[in-house]
């Protein structure tokens, strides 16, 4: 294993990196964005708000690279490359301190979700919100993602145990599952000490799989290939909270935690891999036994109905249990151990190599070598 790193000054510990193209940005606790080339490791710009008391808590690049939002607080700042040492434009739109932006594919809309459990979808084109999602986390709302080759549809999570499935164009929820609930058949004096709730969560490239990284140190990973979502792995590796988890490929994924460990995990060797066009070899996964409800109306409900099987009425295949399948020795590729806690991380390819980016406690970012995947 080969390590790389990115010196930056000013920054306090790095709270998040992302990568595209030939640059890599990451922020740190007093604000300051670095902005580094991904060859050379020269440290192009950095940027610190008037405001230094203010976090840069999320980063998102377009796919050119062209354009960087960051999240300060309340205020998202979107930067043009060109001109990075001031943000182009400021938008104002979250209640509470923002927790992580993200992008959809085709790079028409934002989503930025807060300490209020709301989520702002923002038009890029018509630079404005266009939905509010809301009234269905009781907690802090710590991350959303848009779900791959669906335009309408996001996923949130939160510390309220809750992965939030919505189909925002009305709005209304599709699934809300329920993570206390999923693994409380099983649940042991460490599960309450350290419930499970959810920091991060992720869909494989093909959107095939969703994963989700939990304060009891167990990855959840959930089969998205169809209509609503199938319980499919829980991944033991990491002896305290997960707090990020990242796709290498379709087949390898990568999570990182309190416990300073990075895993990358090998799917195939479960049993699962959403490698092949139309997801060839993929067992079909458990129903879930009304440990998830199919949300059937608006978002703005209390409850959605209880007891529904996470399939719907299109997925009638006959279902494998595997998702207790727990014998994930066989599925770790490759652990490193590192000297701080992980806060982010983000896996690139470039030219068939794997690296992971991370951004620990410490003010140096991470460049890890990943070989032999």
């Amino acid at each position: 294993m080969a390590t790389v790193t990115y010196q930056s000054s000013n920054s306090g510990s790095l709270l998040c990196v992302d990568h595209a193209e030939n640059l890599i940005a990451a922020g740190g606790e007093n604000g300051a964005v670095n902005l580094w080339d991904s060859a050379t490791q020269q440290l192009l710009h950095q940027y610190v708000p008037d405001d230094s008391d203010d976090d840069c808590t999320s980063l998102r690049f377009t796919k050119d690279s062209s354009l960087l939002f960051a999240a300060f607080n309340k205020k998202i700042c979107q930067f043009d490359k060109r001109t990075f040492l001031t943000p182009v434009e400021t938008h104002h739109y979250n209640i509470e301190e923002i927790n992580q932006l993200n992008i959809n594919d085709k790079e028409t809309l934002l989503a930025s979700c807060d300490d209020s459990g709301e989520t702002k979808i923002f038009s890029l084109q018509e630079r404005k919100v266009i939905k509010t999602l809301r009234y269905k986390h009781s907690n802090i709302c710590s991350t959303v993602v848009f779900r791959p080759n669906h335009q309408w549809e996001v996923m949130t999570a939160g510390l309220d145990c809750k992965l939030i499935h919505w189909y925002f164009a009305k709005p209304k929820v599709m699934n809300e599952i329920n993570m206390q609930e999923l693994l409380g058949e099983n649940i042991d004096e460490a599960q309450i000490l350290n419930p499970p709730l959810i920091h991060h969560i992720n869909f494989s490239p093909n959107g095939f799989f969703l994963a989700c990284a939990l304060e009891n140190g167990i990855v959840k990973v959930f089969d998205s290939n169809r209509k609503h979502l199938r319980d499919r792995f829980s991944l033991r590796g990491h002896n305290q909270g997960v707090s990020q988890v990242d796709f290498l490929s379709n087949r390898f994924m990568v999570s990182g935690g309190n416990d300073k460990q990075i895993i990358v995990w090998d799917l195939e060797k479960l049993g699962g891999s959403g490698e092949g066009a139309n997801g060839a070899g993929v067992v079909q996964p458990q129903q879930l036994n009304g440990h998830m409800t199919n949300g059937q109306g608006s978002a703005h409900g209390n409850t959605a109905h209880e007891g529904v099987s996470v399939n719907g009425d299109d997925d009638d295949d006959d279902d494998v249990d595997d998702s207790h399948n727990n014998n994930t020795a066989d599925c770790k590729v490759f652990t490193t151990l590192l000297s701080n806690k992980v806060n982010w991380l983000k896996p690139v390819a470039i030219s068939n190599q794997y690296y992971i980016l991370v951004a620990d406690e410490s003010t140096k970012l991470s460049r890890i070598t990943i070989d032999g995947l």
